[in-house]
């Protein structure tokens, strides 16, 4: 679905509104933990905008983007620089300071053998894993069906199982927050309703927001 067309049919903008966003939650692991990386790839960039948005931030930094899909990487290459590179393929050449993973993992069927891949990569990977898993989507009907069908999202984590997924293919944790996806307004009624009733939740507990009404995902820096 993401080398013919289906994916880009379904999602025009290949997520592009949510660049910025991310790269701002990117942008603060790094200076939580003292990055300043001089090479950065991102592995399934997409249409190419969450490394546009970290080139304003980071000045002396190269970026390297790939993707599987020529319909993504077509998008990316409007926004090429010289500070900016971008190729239709899997995994790129060459090894790099810090390596991106953002909303990926969920898509790739073998995700241990992609893991141990881009372990290879470079130093320190930045992850971003989406945490579907709550109480309010196991009890909505068809929800893992639709979100599949759509979003083409194979595996389904809670907060745990997400570090535990990653320690079991031989990354050391170096930290990790909740990013919440609440803090964009909801398209609908019934979803802006739903985004306060979690905002609310989340100030007593990020970690039982997500449990009970899903829409965080993690940021995670690994080794």
């Amino acid at each position: 679905m993401y080398v013919d067309g289906q994916y880009l049919s379904k999602h025009p903008t290949w997520h592009a509104e949510d660049s910025q966003w991310k790269a701002q939650k990117i942008i603060k692991i790094m200076e939580r933990n003292s990055l300043n990386p001089k090479k950065v790839c991102e592995v399934g960039c997409g249409a190419g905008k969450i490394l546009y948005f970290l080139s304003l931030s980071l000045p002396d930094c190269v970026f390297y983007g790939c993707d599987i899909s020529p319909q993504a990487i077509e998008m990316a290459e409007e926004i090429k620089s010289d500070r900016i590179h971008f190729s239709c393929t899997a995994f790129p050449a060459g090894h790099f300071d810090t390596v991106l993973v953002i909303d990926v993992v969920e898509h790739i069927p073998d995700y241990f053998s992609f893991l141990q891949r881009v372990k290879e990569l470079g130093e320190t990977k930045i992850f971003h894993l989406p945490l579907d898993l709550s109480i309010l989507n196991l009890l909505r009907p068809h929800f893992f069906d639709k979100a599949r069908a759509k979003s083409g999202h194979l595996h389904y984590w809670a907060a745990e199982s997400a570090l535990w997924m990653l320690m079991d293919a031989g990354y050391e944790i170096v930290d990790s927050f909740y990013t919440d996806g609440t803090e964009v307004p909801g398209k609908t009624f019934a979803a802006e309703a739903l985004r306060r009733v979690t905002q609310i939740s989340a100030k007593i507990s990020p970690n039982l927001a997500s449990r009970l009404f899903g829409g965080y995902s993690l940021m995670v820096l690994a080794k």
